[in-house]
């Protein structure tokens, strides 16, 4: 692919990956130990990266 890299990101414990094509939105929910937490990236209208942490 001929791509530019714009996200590289390692998340240990991800429990669930959801591609959602309507909104090209991909959401990732990770359980790790004490701490929980989701990752979402939106592609468009703009590229958006939120990140949420948890302590359980």
């Amino acid at each position: 692919m001929g791509g530019e890299l714009l996200l590289d990101i390692f998340r240990e414990g991800a429990t669930r990956l959801a591609l959602i094509s309507a909104a090209m939105h991909i959401s990732v929910d990770f359980h790790m130990g004490e701490s929980a937490g989701a990752l979402e990236i939106q592609v468009t209208p703009a590229f958006c990266v939120g990140d949420r942490l948890l302590f359980q």
